[in-house]
């Protein structure tokens, strides 16, 4: 080359580009940090609704029991009770 560059430049190039590469490596970090956060918080929702379960047909007539939890209605619980005849 015509031209060759400094010690001095090709330093302050190395100091640019370590810089940069510093950089990329934070925001990389943060968003997987966020990506493995929101799974991971979905999950202890649904072990919170889960263990935080108790006898939810508490107070509802003889017969009835707790729907059993199925992918369907993970979040929610119902209380199934027989049916009872009406006489006319």
């Amino acid at each position: 080359p015509l031209c060759s560059p400094t010690e001095e430049e090709d330093a302050i190039r190395r100091e640019a580009v370590l810089r940069e590469v510093e950089r990329a490596q934070r925001t990389n970090f943060a968003h997987f940090l966020l990506l493995c956060l929101v799974p991971t918080t979905l999950l202890l929702v649904v072990l919170a609704s889960v263990l935080g379960d108790g006898d939810v047909c508490e107070g509802a007539p003889a017969g009835c029991s707790s729907e059993p939890r199925s992918f369907v209605n993970a979040f929610t619980t119902r209380c199934i009770c027989d049916a009872v005849q009406v006489e006319p």
